[in-house]
């Protein structure tokens, strides 16, 4: 039998009693709080925050910061900053690199509020900063800088100009400590978000020092890396970079130019 148009679901029943079940069991599990995760992934990298946190941080933006051991993942534990609304709706997630992130947050997040301070871009920003210096494992360091990406985007100008050195410092540290054959896509494309955008915040005479310039260089070797995702996070990090800085536009353009122009007489020899 062919049903008129508009007319093809005239005989399903009104009642949906098995998907009104699984609706209200889905539900339930969200209001429930996530299980307790032990700290011994990042207590390792909180250890020393109280003899770090004054290299990254003045008294007035974030003060003393202690280290956290153990901690319970919970709705309310969670930041409460708009950047993270990503986070909270990984909390139920089975991916051990979701309960990793969840974790992340929720120990620097009770680490701020130990100290008395308020939630804000600059509070984390901080201190994920001294957390990753500390870190050591790849799983740390990519729960980190994902949540770095995440708030960098929300920090003051005046902050990211003040810490440009240290901060770049560090994650620069992180990125050329992945080696092509042991890289982590999910890190790299963290770091490549943050660091950009940190560039980006940047002003425009920054760009006369050599060692900004070598950064730039170092990025683009990514435009033109093998693994895809990484490649493609690269082209959104410079094409960002170049569209609001006309320096870092020409220098992008020519070492562009200059790496095609290799792969092009490279792939002419041995062909």
């Amino acid at each position: 039998k062919r049903w008129k148009r508009g007319e093809a679901c005239v005989s399903n029943p009104g009642v949906k009693k098995h998907r009104m079940e699984a609706a209200s069991v889905v539900r339930s599990k969200r209001q429930k709080t996530a299980p307790v995760a032990e700290g011994a992934g990042l207590g390792v990298a909180l250890k020393n925050l109280d003899e770090k946190s004054d290299n990254l941080m003045n008294d007035d933006e974030v003060t003393h910061i202690s280290a956290l051991s153990t901690w319970t993942i919970a709705s309310g534990a969670a930041g409460t900053l708009p950047s993270f609304d990503r986070v909270r709706k990984l909390w139920n997630s089975p991916l051990d690199s979701h309960k990793e992130v969840c974790a992340v947050l929720t120990a620097i997040t009770e680490v701020i509020k130990s100290q008395g301070e308020e939630e804000s871009p600059i509070a984390y920003f901080a201190a994920l900063l001294t957390a990753l210096e500390s870190a050591t494992a790849t799983e740390q360091q990519t729960a980190i800088t994902y949540l770095l990406s995440l708030v960098i985007p929300t920090v003051p100008q005046n902050i990211l100009r003040a810490k440009f050195a240290p901060a770049s410092k560090l994650l620069f540290t992180v990125l050329e400590s992945q080696s092509n054959k042991d890289i982590s896509v999910a890190l790299v494309r963290s770091l490549l978000s943050s660091i950009s955008h940190l560039l980006v915040q940047q002003d425009p005479a920054i760009w006369n020092e050599s060692s900004v310039v070598r950064m730039l260089e170092f990025l683009i070797q990514f435009v033109f890396h093998s693994k895809p995702k990484i490649r493609h996070s690269a082209q959104r990090s410079l094409a960002q970079l170049s569209r609001t800085t006309p320096v870092a536009c020409s220098l992008v353009l020519k070492s562009c130019t200059q790496k095609t122009r290799r792969l092009l007489r490279f792939e002419k020899k041995y062909k």
